[in-house]
């Protein structure tokens, strides 16, 4: 009894031990994510969305979307261009590709014929986000990632933010406003399209949204909690002092 319970002791500590590599996997590659551009392989389906909705923090200008389906050749997801898949042998630039597709068996080789190397240049996205053999989800504990900021209220305040920290460009992936004029409009000068106020609906839970118009807070909040109260508000200066720290 003691040698299968000190054998099962062992196999447990060797369970744990590959469920920290593959964390500490998981983080470099989200860390080195950071750092260039993200390509994002498939927009169809309910798998894709999944992905998209649990990734899209990340998303931020100069990433892009790949579609194989030829007909949405030059459309916008999320804000984001979409391309067929050979521009991937002339792209230029540090960048990671994520394939949020079902089919990534087929994709995976095709990225290989490409020269890219799996878990290096290209990953699939369920195992990026650690998903289990029961198909749940769970995001890896991650230092603080410094991308992928929602913003609400294009206005005075954001564009004077913007002008006294011109490095907050770069970490605004999402952008809303009440206002139905602004919609669609691009924000400012951050090429990122506006977002209706109804879009916060489907940030995930606990996601922070940056108020810029600071002075009616908690009126926004309000009107933010109505879509989705699952996500906490809070002034873009609080945020953006910790994202500078």
């Amino acid at each position: 009894m003691e040698k299968k319970a000190e054998s099962l002791t062992t196999l447990q500590r060797q369970r744990m031990k590959g469920k920290e590599a593959l964390a500490r996997w998981r983080q470099r590659f989200f860390m080195e994510c950071a750092g260039c551009h993200r390509i994002f392989w498939g927009t169809q389906g309910v798998r894709a969305a999944f992905l998209r909705g649990r990734l899209r923090p990340m998303m931020q200008r100069g990433d892009l979307f790949i579609e194989e389906d030829d007909a949405r050749r030059g459309k916008l997801i999320d804000g984001l261009p979409v391309c067929i898949p050979d521009v991937l042998k002339d792209v230029q630039g540090a960048f990671r590709i994520v394939v949020l597709s079902d089919a990534y068996p087929r994709i995976r080789e095709r990225l290989m014929d490409y020269g890219y190397v799996e878990n290096v240049d290209f990953v699939e996205g369920r195992q990026l986000l650690g998903e289990d053999e029961h198909g749940e989800i769970e995001l890896p504990c991650i230092e603080k990632q410094k991308t992928g900021m929602f913003v609400y209220g294009v206005g005075a305040h954001l564009k004077d933010m913007l002008n006294w920290h011109p490095e907050l460009r770069g970490h605004i992936s999402r952008v809303f406003d009440k206002d139905p004029g602004k919609a669609g409009k691009l924000a400012l000068d951050l090429g990122i399209p506006v977002e209706p106020l109804a879009a916060v609906k489907d940030l995930p839970r606990g996601t922070e949204v940056a108020v810029a118009a600071i002075r009616y807070l908690g009126e926004i909040t309000k009107d933010i909690h109505a879509y989705q109260p699952d996500v906490v508000c809070r002034s873009i200066d609080d945020i953006w002092e910790e994202y500078a720290e």
